[in-house]
């Protein structure tokens, strides 16, 4: 009997140690598989070579084996390369439902509002060959989406210049916003529409804050990028701050710890107030002006200011009372549009001022020519502040009035609206529109005597060297281009130390005068 007792005792013993153990090694490793694809892309053939994605994506993929992610590294890959490894890592989601992971850190760009990663033997002459030469950042979250897997997470440190800039028709910086899809949570270097620093030292400033953070036990992950916002903003002297969109449901950590426990009034709270105060400040310092520039540029720096929706109407108050009365445009049907039901559209009257309100119909749209097409579906963008940037379309709508130059600011409704006036527009081979009966009679562009022609100079070559030329007389405004040296350009109005300019295509808007002297003949 006492041996029976015995053999027993020593069985639990090894049972209990053996659970112990058990406990132990899930503590040590996290409860669900983990899977990253990581890719730095340093060495381009045909654009400007990067230093530090390189040692950014070593940097994160170290991390990321700590914190139990099993992960495959790419250093710089070439687009065939990094399609076969969206594919396989496309595959090893679905067959291990783990926890993905996508991190890229490199040259990025968007064109008409999709964002593509640039592989490192990418030669893009223009626009039109972004898509056959790159990898599109679409397709990198379908195929996570497809995984149907609970958590999924992208980091892109991808917000550097555009390296192909002087030869695209628009130039738009940085990446653009993309909603992330169920169960993703996507995390940029810096906010939509803006560019990143590469970093003075060995790693980007995004990247080195988000090493520094990912393995703080039990850190929520929008705590964690929460951290990093800070400190990259710290870094830079608020030039840059990181941005993420999020998804997810369930909770994550990249290690677990014990439960995290939410800050109470501190420096948060404490910079939250000082943020309020520094908008309130700058809103009681231009209410009272009558110059629309100032209004604009508290929109750029408070897009979701207390006092959005006043600035707003204070500039299509001013705007509306300096501006001549514009012929109607003849609706679908033969009769004008006389009644504005919407905000007020800059340029000519509206030829649907209700397209912001109500889905539109096939038939009306069908009977309208190319020009009121084109007019209808650029006056949706124009509607919600739009920066145009090209000649054609700054001749109509000018840029007074405009606020910001990224493109996804359409409503789900406008956004249908346009791509049936597109539709309508294709089906009816619409090709280039003449949009000088469109331009009210003042706002034609006629050419300048060529001794009037004055030019950019002055530009630091060891910096940028490039002009902004910015929607408003504000270092905050929205860039419509970038000036190289020696780029011609006239002189129509001042304010303060900016000038507002022409450039010789035709487009309008104000650069600093430090930049600027005369004269040169075209």
């Amino acid at each position: 009997m006492i041996a029976r007792l015995n053999q027993l005792a020593v069985t639990a013993l090894l049972a209990a140690t053996m659970a112990l153990c058990s406990v132990g090694l899930l503590r040590a490793q996290p409860a669900e598989t983990r899977v990253a694809l990581v890719i730095g892309n340093s060495a381009y053939q045909n654009a400007d070579r990067l230093d530090n994605p390189k040692n950014d994506a070593r940097l994160m993929a170290d991390r990321l084996k700590t914190a139990g992610f099993k992960v495959t590294l790419l250093v710089d890959a070439d687009q065939s390369t990094m399609k076969r490894a969206m594919v396989e890592f496309g595959r090893e989601l679905r067959a291990s439902e783990a926890v993905g992971l996508f991190y890229y850190a490199g040259h990025g760009l968007q064109v008409n509002g999709i964002n593509y990663l640039i592989p490192v033997n990418a030669n893009i002459k223009d626009e039109t060959e972004v898509g056959i030469e790159t990898v599109s950042l679409t397709e990198f979250l379908a195929t996570m989406e497809r995984a149907r897997n609970q958590i999924n997470i992208v980091v892109l440190d991808a917000c550097r210049n555009n390296p192909f800039a002087r030869t695209f028709r628009l130039d738009t910086a940085g990446l653009a916003r993309v909603d992330a899809p169920p169960g993703t949570f996507v995390a940029y270097a810096t906010a939509p529409g803006s560019v990143a620093s590469d970093g003075a030292g060995s790693n980007s400033p995004f990247t080195k804050a988000l090493a520094a953070k990912l393995l703080d036990a039990g850190l929520p992950i929008e705590q964690t990028f929460k951290e990093v916002r800070r400190a990259v903003q710290e870094e830079t002297a608020g030039q840059q701050t990181p941005w993420d969109t999020s998804s997810i449901s369930s909770d994550f950590s990249f290690v677990r710890g014990p439960a995290f426990a939410k800050p109470g009034p501190g420096p948060a709270a404490a910079d939250v107030a000082r943020d309020k105060e520094l908008e309130l400040a700058f809103w009681n310092s231009v209410k009272d002006s009558t110059n629309p520039s100032l209004f604009r540029s508290y929109l750029q720096q408070y897009p979701r200011g207390t006092f959005v929706p006043i600035a707003k109407a204070r500039i299509s108050d001013l705007e509306a009372k300096s501006m001549p009365v514009q012929p109607p445009v003849a609706q679908a049907g033969g009769q004008a549009s006389s009644q504005q039901s919407g905000p007020a559209v800059r340029g000519p009257a509206a030829v649907f001022a209700d397209s912001s309100q109500r889905e539109l119909a096939a038939p009306e749209l069908a009977r309208l020519t190319c020009e009121q097409l084109w007019l209808a579906r650029n006056e949706l963008f124009a509607r919600n502040g739009y920066c145009f940037g090209t000649a054609q379309a700054q001749q109509v709508f000018a840029s007074r009035g405009c606020t910001t130059s990224r493109q996804d600011i359409l409503s789900a409704l406008e956004v249908k609206n346009m791509r049936a006036i597109k539709a309508i527009e294709d089906r009816k081979s619409c090709g280039a529109i003449n949009t000088a009966s469109l331009a009210p009679a003042n706002r034609s562009v006629t050419p300048a005597p060529a001794a009037s022609w004055h030019y950019v100079t002055g530009l630091d070559p060891k910096g940028d060297n490039f002009l902004a030329l910015k929607v408003a007389p504000a270092i905050s405004a929205a860039r419509i281009a970038k000036m190289g040296p020696d780029t011609l350009l006239r002189i129509i109005g001042s304010q303060g130390d900016w000038r507002q300019v022409q450039l010789q295509d035709g487009r309008v808007g104000w650069a600093h005068a430090r930049y600027i002297a005369c004269c040169k003949s075209r």
